[in-house]
């Protein structure tokens, strides 16, 4: 890659208006003998036609592609491989990918034409002696038989142009093009691989992983993850979270791998699809965004049993620390605070429908902690289940159970408790003032309560 002739600042070529549409470039690339031209849905990397590796399409006429070129004028176009490979350098650092180019190069006699889809990744172009299959390795795909490779089009990513460095397809025959044989193909895995062992193994990410550790299973939940993290940061444009989604995604999963069916590569369109789901379930309240200033509170109708739960934990934490001799049951801080969070997540008429993995988001707690924490407070009564369904597709309901849990805090009688709402006994009122301080800061510090406050009118309490 000739540094000149990239901009410094977008790492694109200084060229104005390149080309992006199939009726703009099909007469050209036929001219130089170009097959398997392929029409891609505008703005992604997705083939427009089914059946797109079928050998036919390669022997089609002249007028036959033409036709199709009509038919999709305002897509992007992608070559199917085979008669041309593509070594496609998928990595976000830009020494590491010269270095990759490099190699290539050293392997590989002539000069490939060279196309930049979001720098600094690019893919090598060749014209190939033998059939050559597609192969994956660490930062780098080797485009071959059974794979398709974008050539002009707009990148999903980036929202700009796919460039050429120089010569391009629009402008080179196809019999021009660098030969590559199965020998430079294994001679290159071979040198790449020792690449990787050679190189120093990076752990700087937060469970020490390696960087170039991909996740493979459980992709989907991946995406839908990194969505929900993104959203949570306060992105409620669609196709700006679904970009910045995909750019994430793009980062932490293997994506040399097809989907589950096999049939289906991953496309921008799956983060486009992950983000119009999230921002619905954002609008129908099924899902809320971090607490920050107090932006969760749960319905006045709430507040007795809210502050029961408080005046039946801050009794368990005074009685332990006065009679430590007496064994008793204590209400968790981590109970306290999932239960008011329940309350937070509480629909209208309804109970509490967040999952596990809401909880924990919302928490910064376990899976497994926030699992018995919440059977706690189903085992203790302050909290019932309600299943529907059965299965995979089960959804499972949480009520708190207000006058019970009122009735058991009623029960509680120690000095100096102060509830702000009377709830914890009826000797309360008398109760020496010398404890209330203290029980009060018990309650506040201990129980970290201060980031929910009820509302009422609208107006805080």
């Amino acid at each position: 890659m000739r540094e000149a002739a990239m901009s410094p600042e977008t790492g694109f070529l200084d060229r104005p208006n390149p080309p992006t549409q199939y009726y703009a470039v099909v007469d050209a690339l036929l001219d130089n003998e170009y097959t398997g031209l392929l029409p891609i849905k505008d703005g992604g990397k997705q083939a427009a036609l089914k059946g797109w590796n079928d050998p036919k399409r390669r022997h089609r006429s002249r007028e036959a592609v033409l036709h199709e070129a009509n038919r999709f004028a305002y897509f992007g176009v992608a070559i199917v491989c085979g008669d041309v490979i593509a070594i496609d350098i998928d990595v976000e650092d830009e020494a590491e990918a010269a270095r990759l180019e490099a190699i290539v190069r050293e392997e590989v006699a002539g000069e490939p034409l060279v196309r930049i889809g979001r720098w600094p990744r690019r893919a090598l172009f060749f014209r190939a002696s033998e059939k050559i299959a597609t192969a994956h390795g660490d930062g780098y795909d080797i485009l071959g038989a059974g794979s398709y490779v974008v050539c002009f089009g707009i990148h999903p990513l980036t929202g700009k142009p796919y460039y050429w460095c120089g010569r391009s397809p629009l402008d080179t025959k196809h019999a021009e093009l660098a030969l590559i044989t199965s020998a430079n193909v294994k001679r290159l895995q071979k040198r790449l691989k020792a690449r990787l062992e050679t190189m120093t193994v990076a752990t700087e990410s937060e469970n020490n992983k390696p960087i170039n550790c991909l996740v493979a299973d459980g992709r989907d939940k991946l995406l839908r993850d990194i969505i929900f993290a993104i959203w949570q940061q306060g992105i409620d444009d669609v196709h700006k979270l679904a970009e910045l989604g995909w750019r994430e995604f793009e980062l932490q999963a293997d994506l040399r791998r097809p989907k589950r069916s096999g049939s289906t590569s991953w496309a921008f369109e799956d983060a486009l699809e992950k983000a119009r789901y999230t921002i619905k379930r954002a609008a129908d309240g099924d899902i809320v965004r971090g607490f920050g200033d107090s932006t969760l509170r749960y319905q006045p109708r709430f507040e007795s049993f809210a502050q029961a739960i408080n005046t039946i934990a801050a009794f368990g934490r005074w009685f332990a620390k006065s009679q430590p001799e007496t064994a008793v049951e204590l209400l968790p801080p981590a109970a306290v605070k999932i239960s008011q969070l329940m309350l937070c997540l509480c629909r209208d008429d309804r109970g509490c429908f967040a999952s596990v993995e809401t909880l924990v988001r919302l928490t910064d707690y376990s899976i497994p902690h926030v699992k018995r924490v919440r059977a706690t407070l189903v085992s203790r009564g302050y909290w019932s289940r309600h299943r529907y369904g059965k299965g995979r597709g089960h959804i499972t309901e949480y009520r708190p159970c207000v006058e019970f849990t009122v009735a058991e805090a009623k029960k509680v009688s120690f000095p100096g408790a102060w509830i702000s709402s009377g709830v914890g006994g009826d000797d309360q009122a008398s109760a020496s003032s010398n404890f209330k301080n203290e029980n009060s800061n018990n309650i506040n510090e201990h129980l970290n309560l201060t980031f929910l406050v009820a509302r009422a009118d609208g107006e805080e309490k």
